[in-house]
């Protein structure tokens, strides 16, 4: 895994063993969270690890080494979110300080509850399955809620990116018409219980801050996925910023998350972007 900042790239080193890492999230600490795994662990279950300070820790071993367990965002106040499986069911919890939270679990409520993201206000978006009962919620104050607005959930497929301090929240959508056997795919942003459709057909949105920029990836036929942000009712590539040598060398696909500072997370990289640069981008 990568982190490029001030023109420099920084390798994130692998727990001892590992094969590889998923990043799942930055703050705009420039802290990174995700999930791993160690040559501690001859099961190769996967742990959770925080990324600070040019180093990498593995929570997943404070859970217990028996536990898979993944974290998938961190917000400004350094709580990482998460969840680990302890063969009962899986369990969200919160690492902040040092100690682990619990939040919840699927226990005997839920077939599977999972966390997605937290905000600066300490509200958490998750996803939740009770046999045939789908829905998202929002954990706020010690109590849980399901999200409005997400309607004909049987027919249309959602996903869930990212919340900001705002309440605002991205995803993206996919849905199957067997009349003419064609599917429908794009993205969305949900504020106050209405869902609205951005309109970028074939985009995974996965990221939003609190200047409202949000990013993702598209397909196109030709090309493949690239990522783009979409700022003030404009798509930009972010394929602009980047000369072909670093496409090439890094294979820029996914972007998963952005911050306030405007660090994009993508598959394996980090990069910076400037007012100037989104500025050139939109006038080409």
């Amino acid at each position: 895994q990568l982190v490029k900042t001030e023109n420099k790239w920084t390798t994130i080193p692998n727990l001892p063993g590992a094969p590889g890492m998923n990043i799942r999230s930055i703050n705009d600490k420039g802290q990174a969270v995700g999930n791993t795994t160690t040559d501690e662990d001859s099961t190769n279950r996967p742990h959770a690890f925080l990324w600070s300070n040019g180093k990498v820790k593995d929570l997943g071993a404070l859970l217990g080494k028996r536990f898979e367990s993944a974290a998938v965002d961190i917000n400004n106040k350094g709580q990482v979110l998460g969840y680990y499986y302890d063969g009962n069911g899986y369990r969200i919890f919160l690492w902040q300080n040092g100690k682990f939270i619990k939040l919840g679990t699927a226990g005997n409520r839920y077939d599977i509850i999972l966390p997605i993201a937290i905000n600066n206000a300490g509200q958490i978006i998750g996803e939740i399955w009770k046999g045939d009962d789908h829905y998202f919620f929002i954990w706020e104050k010690g109590k849980m809620k399901k999200m409005a607005g997400f309607s004909d959930m049987g027919k249309t497929s959602y996903m869930v990116g990212d919340l900001n301090d705002k309440g605002q929240i991205v995803g993206f959508f996919s849905s199957y018409d067997r009349e003419v056997d064609k599917i429908t795919t794009g993205s969305f942003l949900w504020e106050n219980g209405v869902l609205r459709d951005l309109g970028i057909e074939g985009a995974m949105v996965t990221g939003i801050n609190n200047r409202g920029d949000i990013v993702g990836s598209q397909y196109k036929m030709g090309w493949g996925y690239h990522g783009f942000i979409w700022r003030d009712e404009e798509v930009i590539s972010i394929n602009e910023f980047l000369s072909d040598d670093e496409i090439a060398k890094h294979g820029f696909e996914e972007y998963l998350k952005i911050n306030d500072q405007r660090q994009i997370l993508g598959k394996g990289v980090v990069f910076n972007l400037t007012d100037e640069m989104l500025s050139s981008a939109k006038k080409k």
